[in-house]
Order: C-alpha cells, then sequence, then structure tokens
C-alpha cells in the first residue's frame, strides 16, 4: 500500500449560503488496491457540490475516483429547489440507467451528503455514513470541551465552555442531545446532558462519589453508567430520565466504558475483576456477567458494540509499549487487530459498521482517523492545526 500525503483545500459555497474560509486537511491518506475498490464518476452542474461529493467518497475506502478509466457507477447529483436534490446512477459501461430518486436535507450541503449516502446505499448495499456528525473532545480553548462537528470537520464547533476538564461525549439515538462528564461542577466528575441546539447543560447524575461513562441505548429508552456512591466504580442502568438508577454489577474491582448492543438488551463492559481490564458482558436486566476472552493482551477497554452486526465488538488494547485498536468476533471467540502502526485507541463504530473512527498519538498531538475495516483504507479527519482530539462518538441524525 502506497502512503501520500493530502490536503485538500476547498472553499465551499452551497445552496443556503457560503462556508467562508472553511478547508478540509485531511492529512495523511493510506491507498489500498485499486482492485478493492470500486470507479466512479461524479457529475453535477454545481461544481462546489462534486467537490464535496468527490472529498466524501475519497474518505470511504469501496470507491475511487475513474479519472481516465472506465468507471462502474456515475452518480449524477443536482440541485432541485431549496435542499432538495436529486440521485441519478448510470452504470458506467453500458451509460444504463440504474436508479432515479430525490433527497431532502436542512441544508444545500447536508442534502449533497445525504444524496452520496443514498449512492453508497444503492452501490453497496450499506449506509452511508458523510451526512453523520461527530462528538469529541478537543483542548483549542485551553480546557477539554466537549465540540461537535460533520465527517469532514468543516463545521466544528465548541458546546461547552465550562473551563474544566469535560471528556466522554455520547449522543443520543436522534442526535439533539448528548451525555458526557465534567468536573466544573463539584471539582468531581458529573454526568451532565447538554442540548446541541441551545448548548444549555444540566446534571443527569450527579450522586455521592463519581458519575462518569454515561451512554445512551440504541433505542433510547435507558442510559448505562458507572457509580461509585456504594464506594466501588459499578454499572449501572436508569431510565433515560436519569432516575432510580439500578445497579448491575456487583464486584471488587473497577467497572468502566459501558457500551449498548444494537437491540438494546446487552450491555459490554471494562472491569478489572480478573487483575487487568478485560471484557464483559450483562443483560441490561442485570443477571451473571460473561467473561470475553480476547486472547489478544492483558489490558482489554473501551469497548464498542457495531451497530449493524452484533457479532463484532471494537476494543482498545495494549500491544508493544502502545495501543492498538481490536475487532472481537463473538461466535468464534476469534480476535483480530484493525491497526497495527502508531499509538492507537478510543474507537467507535460508524453507522455502516464497516468504517471506525479512533484516535491516534503522535508525539505530543493527538487527532481523528477514519478507517475502512473492509479495504484498510485511512484518512485523517483534521490537521494539526485544529489542535488535539480525543473520545469520538458518532450519529447518523434521523
Amino acid at each position: 500500500m502506497l502512503r501520500i500525503s493530502l490536503v485538500l483545500t476547498l472553499l465551499l459555497f452551497l445552496i443556503g449560503g457560503p462556508l467562508a474560509g472553511q478547508t478540509y486537511e485531511g492529512g495523511e491518506i493510506t491507498i489500498v488496491e485499486k482492485s478493492q475498490q470500486k470507479p466512479i464518476s461524479i457529475r453535477s452542474s454545481n461544481p462546489d457540490w462534486a467537490a464535496l461529493a468527490e472529498l466524501a467518497f475519497s474518505t470511504h475506502g469501496g470507491y475511487r475516483m475513474a479519472g481516465s478509466s472506465q468507471p462502474s457507477f456515475t452518480f449524477t447529483i443536482e440541485p432541485a429547489g431549496t435542499n432538495r436534490a436529486t440521485l441519478s446512477i448510470e452504470s458506467g459501461k453500458s451509460s444504463k440507467l440504474l436508479f432515479t430518486g430525490s433527497v431532502t436535507g436542512s441544508s444545500g450541503r447536508d442534502v449533497l451528503l445525504r444524496a452520496c449516502d443514498l449512492a453508497v446505499q444503492k452501490t453497496l448495499g450499506i449506509p452511508g455514513y458523510f451526512a453523520g456528525q461527530l462528538a469529541f473532545v478537543a483542548d483549542r480553548s485551553g480546557q477539554r470541551e466537549i465540540w461537535t462537528s460533520d465527517i469532514f470537520f468543516q463545521s466544528a464547533r465548541q458546546l461547552t465552555s465550562h473551563r474544566s476538564k469535560s471528556l466522554n461525549p455520547h449522543w443520543s439515538p436522534d442526535g439533539s442531545q448528548i451525555l458526557y462528564t465534567s468536573y466544573y461542577r463539584t471539582g468531581f466528575p458529573d454526568i451532565l446532558l447538554i442540548d446541541v441546539a441551545s448548548k444549555r447543560s444540566m446534571p443527569f447524575a450527579d450522586y455521592k462519589g463519581t458519575n462518569t461513562g454515561g451512554v445512551f441505548s440504541p433505542d433510547g429508552r435507558k442510559v448505562a453508567m458507572i457509580l461509585s456512591a456504594t464506594g466501588n466504580p459499578e454499572l449501572y442502568v436508569a431510565p433515560a430520565s436519569g432516575k432510580k438508577p439500578q445497579r448491575l454489577s456487583t464486584t471488587k474491582g473497577v467497572e468502566s466504558s459501558p457500551a449498548w448492543s444494537p437491540d438494546s438488551q446487552k450491555i459490554v463492559y471494562t472491569s478489572d475483576e480478573r487483575g487487568g481490564p478485560q471484557l464483559f458482558i450483562i443483560p441490561a436486566t442485570g443477571g451473571k456477567p460473561r467473561y470475553l476472552n480476547t486472547r489478544l493482551s492483558r489490558y482489554i477497554d473501551e469497548p464498542d458494540w457495531n451497530p449493524l452486526d452484533s457479532d463484532k465488538i471494537l476494543f482498545t488494547a495494549a500491544a508493544g509499549g502502545g495501543y492498538q485498536i481490536g475487532v472481537l468476533e463473538l461466535s468464534t471467540g476469534k480476535s483480530n487487530w484493525l491497526t497495527r502502526a502508531g499509538d492507537n485507541a478510543e474507537a467507535c463504530w460508524l453507522n455502516d459498521g464497516r468504517h471506525i473512527v479512533y484516535v491516534q498519538k503522535r508525539g505530543k498531538w493527538s487527532g481523528l482517523r477514519i478507517l475502512d475495516t473492509v479495504t484498510g483504507h485511512e484518512a485523517s479527519l483534521h490537521s494539526s492545526k485544529f489542535g488535539n482530539a480525543w473520545q469520538p462518538d458518532f450519529v447518523y441524525p434521523r
């Protein structure tokens, strides 16, 4: 595979107004073998739409721009009124029309990206992620605060201004709220809930002791979290209101990092009850935990359950003096490395169950990268000019 440095600077002027001065600095991209990618051609009467679509597909890994070669598909995306677009898909070999349809969105850029996502759905049979949103921690203000952004870092927005450490953001399923942990109210970690549109936050769990790791279930009805009100950090589940949490774990170890199964019926979490951090699964209603032996490391943490394939769980493992991302296949008990170079951690699945976003540390800088787990294609989502970013979480707004 060939590694090249990619700096794409796009000044995008879409329907709904200009995005003046916003740039994409993608950093390093890994190019995979062409045989693993579908060559495509993109057409639009709006050159800025064509540029953004090309940028989106360049991050995917399942596609490449055909250039002078014959494309497998030609995607034609045209404006069709305010925040509406038409998508046509033609076979590159015969120019036969394979699909035509319309898409709506919240803005010109959103509708363009949703049209690209529809093209992915129609040609690969999986959802597209281009119109999704990231929540993450960044230190551009001098403190670790919660931020949100589109996947291309062209609309990065600081949500919190606590001037105190804020950590572990997790979206609500509809993308309207984020649970996070902050120290600003009491000097101890509490779980807060913030409304994304208004930036108004309120306490969600501020019991005696530490309150961390709040994460919504995929159906939005419950929240898993780690509370130490009893003296030891244990796993709890509460209704989405946060009231009357039910304790699920009872160990002498320290529990952390809960993540839900796609059907909201189980929780995978980390516990050090076996002497070092390892993964366990427990029913969301309580019961006996099941130990997951990844067979890769004595330090396994930060699990995330694949939203489309309940057989796969991401994790971070200590390896070679640093950390790498792995994936466990529950049905076989086999684990595989997804990353091998650098120092990598804090991975989350995207909505297609194929891509992940994770943190790579390079010297003193930590940045977000996207990885296609099928082809191995990788790209940095922002440059060091943005500053450090950690703990990504992803949502595709409904």
